[in-house]
């Protein structure tokens, strides 16, 4: 009886050995893609990693006029962006000039909505910020490349998705492709 009992996990042990390597290497060990992503950013420009502890810049903003036949431009009130280091984390923001004291407080809201799209133009998230929020899975594809995939850890109906396509030669991603489950529709790019 023991030694059926023992011949069994024996068989079991010896085909999970053979068969388990045949099956795609995933992981979705979420330690796993916090080390890939701090070892890609070693392979990116971030000012802030290079000692910028703080950036105020005074922004001058065009904004086109889709209406006109002609490229026309309308020139915008002036803002500010402050970036400032707190605890290895860039806090950004978009904050009215002093000279725009006679703008009314929606529109000021309305410009900073705006702007506010751009804060990575001027301190680019790293990708460890960028994707703090988020939980997926490591995909090995070839033998130089592997695949992350990611979708917000806070929606419920896991709303935006990326995957990641990564040279494991070079640290670089190659590709990445958006998804996004939004209403009025959904959104998918490369």
């Amino acid at each position: 009886m023991k030694s059926t009992i023992l011949f069994r996990h024996l068989v079991f042990f010896l085909l999970s050995l053979f068969y388990l390597p045949s099956i795609a290497s995933t992981s979705n060990a979420q330690p796993g893609i916090k080390n890939l992503l701090i070892k890609l950013d070693k392979n990116y420009y971030y000012p802030q990693q290079k000692g910028l502890t703080s950036l105020n810049a005074e922004l001058l903003w065009e904004q086109q006029d889709t209406t006109s036949e002609k490229i026309k431009f309308f020139n915008k009130p002036d803002f500010q962006f402050k970036g400032e280091l707190k605890n290895h984390i860039y806090e950004k923001e978009i904050v009215p000039s002093a000279k725009n004291l006679n703008l009314s407080d929606a529109k000021k809201t309305e410009y900073i909505n705006i702007l506010n799209n751009y804060l990575d133009a001027f301190l680019p998230d790293t990708l460890y910020e960028k994707f703090s929020n988020y939980e997926g899975q490591i995909k090995h594809q070839q033998k130089k490349s592997l695949t992350i995939h990611l979708r917000e850890k806070t929606s419920i109906k896991n709303t935006t998705k990326y995957k990641l396509f990564v040279d494991t030669e070079k640290w670089r991603i190659t590709k990445i492709h958006i998804s996004q489950n939004q209403e009025p529709r959904n959104i998918e790019g490369k």
